[in-house]
């Protein structure tokens, strides 16, 4: 298991309140077993954190961040600086000028 790509990490914050396997598989470049055992630490860290899913299986994000040892925080500023030095493209789509 490798550490999170930064974009998808910080993405995945932003657009996923829950994490079901599918996420966490494209998330850490893993596979089901592996989500599975990253889910249970993750519910392990919701019950510290008293926090529920809407969706029975999956993991709240932001307890789920915490329990796999991921500050979303260092992840956005370390995104901002990629995106910046131009090593990240941003998710705006490209003008018509450009794609021409």
């Amino acid at each position: 298991m490798r550490a999170p790509d930064v974009k998808t990490a910080v993405d995945f914050y932003d657009m996923y309140p829950e994490l079901g396997t599918k996420e966490i598989c494209e998330l850490f470049d893993s596979s089901s077993g592996t989500a599975r055992a990253l889910k249970k630490k993750a519910k392990q860290q919701m019950v510290v954190d008293n926090t529920y899913t809407f969706i029975p299986g999956n993991v709240e994000t932001t307890s789920a961040y915490k329990a796999w040892g991921i500050d979303i925080n260092n992840y956005r500023r370390r995104y901002e600086r990629l995106k910046k030095n131009g090593m990240i493209k941003s998710n705006e789509p490209e003008s018509e000028e450009k794609q021409a």
